[in-house]
């Protein structure tokens, strides 16, 4: 079944870049949403947004919504543009993929589907 990924902020580094090719390969879309100018060097084909904080709500409904998408996937749970993406598409979206550092494994990031505050 192909699965419509929008992606927020990732870790530094190339692990969004190579999960998204990876789920691209096996017939899936990826959209990455570049927050803030870092995440532009490890995606720089992201959507870049360039609105205020307050419109951000708004904007990501109507941007996972316009492209059909079926899983969110975002790095940490408690940034703010994070949190509020996860409270206005909680109920929008079949999943939300959260990874977060590896706490017990150093070095390690781990997948928390749907994050430890918004099951």
């Amino acid at each position: 079944m192909k699965r419509i990924f929008l992606f927020l902020q990732g870790p530094i580094g190339p692990c969004f870049r190579l999960l998204a090719e990876r789920l691209q390969a096996e017939g899936h879309v990826v959209t990455k949403i570049n927050i803030w100018g870092g995440d532009i060097v490890d995606f720089p084909n992201g959507i870049c947004y360039r609105g205020k904080a307050e419109d951000w709500s708004n904007w990501i409904i109507e941007e996972a919504m316009r492209r059909g998408t079926t899983d969110l996937v975002l790095f940490g749970d408690q940034r703010p543009a994070h949190r509020e993406a996860i409270a206005v598409l909680k109920d929008k979206l079949e999943r939300i993929h959260v990874l977060e550092e590896g706490y017990f494994r150093p070095d390690w990031v781990t997948l928390d589907r749907g994050g430890g505050k918004f099951r």
